[in-house]
């Protein structure tokens, strides 16, 4: 949205810029850096320098924007989850069917718990721990993935964990025995 509004002194004008983004789904948990670069378009006042102004966005983990028609049921589709653990991580969602679009303050919806890495561990057995697998983790945090590379490595000590254990699809199925 852009508006001319008079400065108080003199016959400048200024333009305001009111800029908005929703990151897309899959850049969960990373930081994003845009830049705007400004400069005057009139002849006339071609002697202004050109301005550029940076802006990083860390995108949070373990949460994703609603978009309009999304429901928990294509929310977990999407991040191969059960629409039932996506509720009980969104106590304040009143219908599962019908999630309220970013327009009527319903923006975020969170996919799981976070778990703040209190001691070093492997990744392997903190996927086991959380009946997730190695694989699973680092595509849920991509920020691990890009200093992790294989399941026995450490995770960190105060290191955010997007968590979404797996989901038993069959009665008495158990994949981590």
């Amino acid at each position: 949205m852009c508006t001319d509004v008079e400065k108080a002194a003199g016959d400048y004008y200024i333009t305001e810029f009111d800029v908005s983004w929703r990151p897309t789904r899959g850049l969960e948990s990373r930081t994003l850096t845009t830049c705007l670069v400004m400069h005057e378009t009139s002849p006339d006042l071609a002697m202004f320098n050109q301005v550029t102004r940076c802006a990083k966005f860390q995108v949070a983990k373990c949460q994703t924007c609603v978009k309009a028609g999304d429901t928990l049921l294509s929310l977990a589709q999407d991040y191969k989850t059960d629409w039932l653990q996506l509720w009980g991580a969104n106590v304040n969602v009143g219908n599962p069917n019908k999630l309220v679009p970013p327009s009527e303050n319903q923006e975020v919806i969170t996919l799981g718990p976070t778990h703040v890495i209190d001691k070093p561990v492997t990744l392997a057995l903190l996927a086991k721990r959380f009946r997730m697998t190695p694989d699973r983790i680092l595509e849920l945090n991509p920020d691990m993935a890009a200093r992790i590379s294989s399941p026995s490595e450490m995770v960190a000590v105060q290191t955010h964990v997007c968590l979404m254990p797996e989901i038993c699809t069959v009665a008495g199925e158990d994949t981590f025995a």
